[in-house]
């Protein structure tokens, strides 16, 4: 099958290159393709890279429109998409190797297609204690950081910025009737803590209202069966019922 690995990257080539990339070793580099926003960054990346990977300026700002844009312009049939910033994959005991990376992408695209459904992830959490060895289709959260798509059908495109991938998930699930999820494994990653990264657009404030507004959307579209808004110390979060039924 066609395979495309997109990374939306914003002022991390370095970091890029130090941490997600050995990662994606056992890859072809031909169908790494790096989605920067303009052609400053292009300059900066094609130097850190010395023009071993395709990049594509998407001319958006933010992870939503980020995304909406590989979705909309990709030519492949399976889509996997990295963030910029992962440092490790990661099951009960210890790292994935490259290779072991590789064995299971293929095998969540697999998996997807023979459930006829589109979308797969891996565990939102890097804590060992909470893995188990199941593969579930079920209504849980497949975060952003590691995650693929088949390019399938109409794609699903998230109007929203903050708390995008709980939109794919979501609409991924009501719309495909489930979401293949691997719990055997998580990542490592500073997806909002690292420097650089999409975050950069926001200022502390500005993300925390981003966010409250996000979670209004998300629970007037998806309904309260489905969603929970939990207030948090600073701020607001979404949980999941992971026993919803449609």
């Amino acid at each position: 099958m066609d395979l495309e690995i997109a990374i939306p990257t914003y002022f991390r080539a370095e970091t890029l290159a130090s941490k997600t990339m050995p990662l994606l070793s056992a890859f072809d580099k031909d169908i790494i393709v790096l989605y920067v926003e303009d052609k400053i960054q292009e300059s900066v990346y094609n130097q850190i890279f010395n023009n071993e990977y395709k990049i594509i300026v998407t001319n958006t700002s933010g992870i939503g429109e980020k995304r909406n844009f590989i979705k909309r312009t990709t030519k492949a049939r399976w889509l996997l998409q990295v963030d910029d910033d992962l440092k490790s994959i990661i099951n009960e005991d210890r790292e994935l190797t490259p290779e072991e990376i590789k064995d299971l992408v293929y095998k969540g695209f697999e998996e997807t297609e023979k459930a006829n459904l589109r979308l797969w992830s891996i565990a939102p959490f890097s804590n060992h204690f909470y893995f188990r060895n199941t593969m579930t289709n079920s209504l849980k959260f497949c975060r952003g950081y590691f995650f693929g798509t088949v390019m399938k059908g109409e794609p699903v495109f998230t109007p929203i910025d903050c708390f995008e991938d709980y939109w794919n998930t979501l609409e991924h699930f009501f719309k495909d009737g489930g979401v293949i999820r691997f719990n055997h494994c998580g990542a490592k990653s500073r997806i909002t803590t690292g420097r650089g990264g999409l975050q950069s657009h926001y200022t502390k404030q500005a993300r925390l209202a981003n966010e409250a507004e996000n979670c209004k959307i998300i629970l007037d579209h998806f309904g309260s069966d489905a969603v929970k808004i939990v207030k948090k110390q600073r701020g607001v979060d979404i949980r999941l019922n992971y026993r919803y039924i449609q």
